[in-house]
């Protein structure tokens, strides 16, 4: 057989390439997620005992708890990556895994009929997928889906055998992860859809026109969705472990463990109006407005399938309640829509010249889009503007795992039980051991309900250091230097005397009790922050005027500077409260490194005013609202630094617009009630005092405030 013609195939090859080459990208960081830690502990034990644990045996005081350990499968092959290569063998894992989920975009579009389609929006795809790139048990899993139905796509209309290859793949599904219950779901949707697409062409088109029911291709459909479905089975507790997932996620959505979806981030809302966490939701949103594109458009000309509509709205509907779930939409929904439009493609007429010209617009589209995230992966920008820490490479993150600070917990044999965060839990109950008892390890379904919502209570200083000593004896704190978990502990460590600072790094702080068995260590070792505080002179720095980044920006592939450690730095000094100018100098020492993070222009602003300093911290606020011109808590400040130096106008503007981005905050009512009292609209004053006290009717200074308002009226009017 003849070969075709090389200009024939090569721009399918040069885009095919291309965007494989942004695949590798999205794949080729470093790693940073801590829980590898804790798979890593488990993994080695399965790997040494020949057997999957019943009980969470290393997870200290709970060892001997009752658990459902789903993710074995995963683990053991993870112990066996790191005896295998370390760090750099999980990055070739996690790029293999990437490249299969890319390929099952490439293979859904038809890509070597529709090359640039299948580069453009699968680039998409990848992106709103990007957050959950990790080296973690959900990764395996997204490769199922998109195996799943590619397979489906492919074969289903023709009832192939290939299809029953999903069986076996159903079974390791079922051992690595718990959404192995997608596997049937998908099976089951797409066997039903075929089944009521043949009801609709028997009403049609006449009782025959469809043929017989259980014909060959629905009945490989109907005999697989039973075989998939047995498949979930095959598990060391097969009853317990197939319906694990369902129990699960009752449990987190409003069982017991639905609280934790405060201080647990994968389990957020995707969406909160007006407040975007991170880019990867906008890329979920262009991907899910392009899903009901796809859909209308392929409704309209008869080129979607009853199963694909309605397997694309179940998973745009699991993406939005949960932030976890918008990689598994990426997945579900970049197949699925990169087929249906493949299919509206092979349906328009090429001879068209509105085809020709929206073809060229579709290429030149999908050719920035991937040189564009090219530069931004080469760069580092695309993760920097998440506000996530990955470099480009195949090692692990230097300011993610926190081995410095292991490493001094073990070089100085610290003994006692270990208090530390759950961010970095995982990591900990590798390196340190179970010996130590951490208080978590990442494994939430290890511990008791009651003790995820003491940790939490602990974490936000909650609990006095008196109390969380008598109920678990702590000897040594290592928490992370900073995060939104523990500046609460942080703060309460470093007020209470009987507790000293003997190490700070970017990633960790460690802390012992001085009347412990540390009492040592705490003698030559404790970090006095107030002597450095006061030796500390404050430079006369002038806030620059930030630009902020344009979008071209993206298309630049230089490296930027990294200020991340000393950002974490400067969140820790800033959450002890009484180390402004430590603070200070940690947050400059980022802005010379050209940080573009408004949160650390916020940051400076207030340390300022805690200097008393409020030009500078108007300087430095203005700066942050430029940067961010909707974040909300920089417009409050700033109208709070420009009320205390009486320019009122401009105070009541900011907090105006502070309450059109965030208006369910009483503190910014209250706030412009009092700006518009000192500039005598008593009216307006009184309308926003109303409502601040409507949001929280025991705020007592809008209550106060409001009472002075009423009193003045009342003058007014006599």
């Amino acid at each position: 057989m003849a070969l075709p013609p090389l200009r024939r195939v090569l721009p399918a090859v040069l885009w095919l390439s291309a965007g494989t080459a942004v695949a590798v990208l999205f794949g080729a960081f470093d790693e940073y997620n801590t829980d590898i830690g804790f798979h890593r502990a488990y993994g080695e034990w399965i790997l040494d005992h020949g057997e999957v644990p019943r009980s969470p045996v290393l997870s200290g005081r709970f060892a001997d708890r009752e658990w459902h350990d789903d993710k074995w499968l995963f683990q053991a092959g993870i112990a066996l990556a790191f005896r295998a290569g370390g760090f750099r063998a999980l990055g070739f894992l996690r790029i293999a895994l990437v490249l299969v989920i890319w390929g099952a975009f490439a293979v859904a579009a038809r890509g070597h009929r529709h090359p640039a389609l299948a580069a453009g929006a699968g680039a998409v795809a990848l992106l709103a997928l990007s957050e959950r790139l990790l080296v973690r048990p959900e990764l395996p899993a997204y490769a199922f889906v998109a195996l799943f139905l590619v397979a489906l796509d492919r074969w289903g209309e023709r009832g192939s055998r290939g299809l029953f290859l999903l069986v076996p793949l159903q079974v390791l599904w079922a051992n690595v992860h718990s959404y192995f219950v997608f596997g049937p779901v998908v099976v089951w949707a797409w066997a039903a859809g075929r089944s009521a697409s043949w009801l609709l062409d028997r009403r049609g088109h006449g009782r025959h026109a469809a043929g017989p029911f259980l014909a060959p291709p629905r009945r490989a459909l109907l005999v697989l969705a039973l075989l998939v479905s047995a498949a979930c089975f095959v598990q060391p507790e097969p009853v317990r472990g197939a319906l694990f997932p369902i129990w699960s996620f009752a449990e987190v959505m409003g069982g017991e463990y639905a609280r934790t979806r405060e201080f647990v981030t994968e389990f957020e809302p995707s969406w909160k109006w007006g407040e975007f966490p991170a880019s990867t939701h906008y890329a979920h949103a262009v991907l899910g407005l392009l899903a009901i594109l796809a859909l209308a458009t392929g409704a309209w000309r008869k080129r979607v399938r009853l199963e694909e509509a309605a397997l694309l709205l179940f998973f745009l509907a699991a993406s939005l309640p949960m932030r976890r779930n918008i990689a598994l939409f990426a997945v579900a929904g970049g197949v699925l829509v990169l087929a249906v439009l493949a299919r509206l493609v092979d349906g328009i007429p090429r001879e068209r010249p509105a085809w020709r010209a929206a073809a060229g617009a579709g290429t030149v589209a999908a050719a920035a889009l991937l040189a564009m995230l090219a530069a931004s992966l080469v760069s580092n920008r695309l993760h920097h503007h998440d506000r996530r820490d990955r470099r480009l490479g195949l090692g692990a993150n230097e300011l993610a795992f926190p081995d410095d600070a292991a490493d001094f917990v073990l070089a100085h044999d610290l003994q006692g039980p270990v208090m530390n965060d759950l961010n970095i839990g995982g990591w900990l109950l590798w390196r340190l051991g179970r010996e130590r008892e951490p208080m978590i390890d990442g494994n939430m379904g290890a511990y008791p309900i009651q003790h995820l919502y003491e940790y939490h209570d602990v974490m936000k200083g909650q609990i006095p250091l008196a109390e969380l000593q008598r109920r678990h004896g702590p000897e040594v704190f290592v928490l992370s230097t900073a995060t939104s978990d523990t500046g609460g502990l942080l703060a309460a460590l470093h007020r209470d005397p009987a507790y000293a600072l003997v190490h700070i790094d970017p990633v960790a702080t460690v802390w012992v009790r001085r009347a412990g068995p540390n009492g040592r260590v705490a003698e030559r070792l404790a970090i006095d922050l107030a002597a450095r505080e006061q030796e500390l002179a404050l430079d006369e720095a002038t806030p620059p005027v930030p630009e902020p980044e344009p979008w071209w920006s993206g298309f630049d592939p230089r490296p930027i500077p990294d200020p991340a450690a000393e950002i974490r730095l400067g969140d820790f000094y800033f959450s002890l409260g009484d180390v402004p100018k430590l603070a200070r100098a940690s947050y400059l020492d980022a802005v010379r490194m050209e940080s573009q993070d408004v949160k650390v222009y916020f940051h400076l602003g207030q340390v300022e005013v805690e200097l008393g300093r409020l030009e500078q911290a108007r300087d430095w606020l203005v700066g942050a609202t430029r940067l961010d011109p909707g974040y909300s808590p920089a417009r409050f400040e700033l109208g709070l630094v420009l009320l205390a130096r009486g320019e009122r106008a401009a105070a009541v503007a900011e907090l105006e617009r502070a309450v059109e981005l965030d208006g369910d905050r009483a503190e910014y009512w209250a706030l412009l009630g009092k700006a518009y009292a000192d500039s005598g609209s008593l009216a307006d004053a009184e309308r926003a005092l109303v409502r601040a006290l409507t949001i929280d009717p025991g705020h007592v200074p809008a209550r106060r405030t409001l009472d002075e308002v009423r009193r003045k009226q009342r003058g007014e009017g006599g």
